[in-house]
């Protein structure tokens, strides 16, 4: 396909759909798009070791902010553009080829976004009393009750569950992460994406000579939810490192950050840049 573009950016068309659904099994693929999330999460305390929260996010798709970063970033590394530069800015198109005969084509933005389905979780922090660790479980639902036909929602109910041990250390904390996401199906595209397992390793650090700024590295390692679908690099396990940074002001938590693949240039993500702001009351 790159080929054939003569070295022009330009977006897929019908021709370029019908071959990428014709190739073998598990190279039939094409994912290209910029998609924005903001997050808010409200928490609440009850008693003296559990809360309950709700998180909601509203979902953008398209818009090229990130181009010019991550075509940059790419270039810098030494790992060229793998045909980035080839496809088209500011544009939402997927192609996945299954053997049922159901591909998922998306040949442009299903929306311009909005708040997707809710999440509701209860957390509960339980003392571990032979290790020098402090443990905390999560069990959540997400119910679909946002539009489908926008991509808001796939149509079913998604849970899991999470634990995460954490430890502190003069100016460090270390924390250990692991959970289970039991992903329900997507109606629209009949797509049924695996329930899979994750390990999010954390290391945050307080600077003694500026104690209200802390830098983070975070290590998550989890399996891709195309594994069934994609026999390429695209579906490897994913080993995607966070660098960012925290500021403490008096009204809150600034934080910033940024996520790569690390060992899979072409996996994607290929960058995620992370902006959080935490208040307490």
């Amino acid at each position: 396909m790159t080929k054939n573009r003569n070295g022009q950016r330009r977006s897929l068309d019908d021709a370029d759909i019908n071959f990428i659904r014709n190739l073998p099994k598990g190279e039939g693929y094409y994912i290209d798009g910029e998609f924005s999330m903001l997050t808010f999460n409200y928490n609440r305390g009850i008693g003296n070791h559990s809360e309950i929260g709700i998180t909601a996010n509203y979902n953008s798709y398209g818009g090229r902010l990130l181009d010019g970063f991550i075509y940059n970033f790419h270039d810098a590394i030494g790992t060229g553009q793998q045909g980035r530069n080839h496809a088209a800015n500011n544009q939402v198109q997927v192609v996945l080829a299954r053997d049922n005969g159901n591909d998922i084509v998306l040949a442009e933005r299903p929306s311009n976004g909005g708040f997707g389905d809710p999440s509701i979780y209860l957390r509960t922090a339980f003392p571990l009393p032979y290790f020098d660790w402090k443990g905390k479980l999560s069990i959540g639902v997400k119910p679909p009750l946002m539009s489908e036909r926008k991509f808001l929602s796939s149509g079913s109910w998604d849970g899991g569950f999470q634990l995460t041990l954490n430890k502190q250390k003069l100016l460090n904390t270390f924390t250990i992460n692991t959970g289970y996401i039991y992903t329900g199906s997507f109606k629209q595209t009949h797509f049924n994406p695996p329930s899979l397992p994750y390990l999010n390793l954390g290391w945050l650090h307080r600077y003694k000579k500026n104690p209200n700024t802390r830098s983070q590295i975070q290590l998550l390692l989890a399996e891709h939810p195309y594994r069934d679908l994609v026999d390429s690099d695209l579906s490897e396990l994913q080993f995607l490192l966070t660098l960012g940074m925290k500021w403490k002001l008096n009204s809150g938590t600034l934080g910033m950050a940024v996520s790569e693949n690390i060992l899979n240039f072409d996996n994607t993500s290929d960058v995620i840049v992370h902006l959080s702001w935490e208040h307490f009351n």
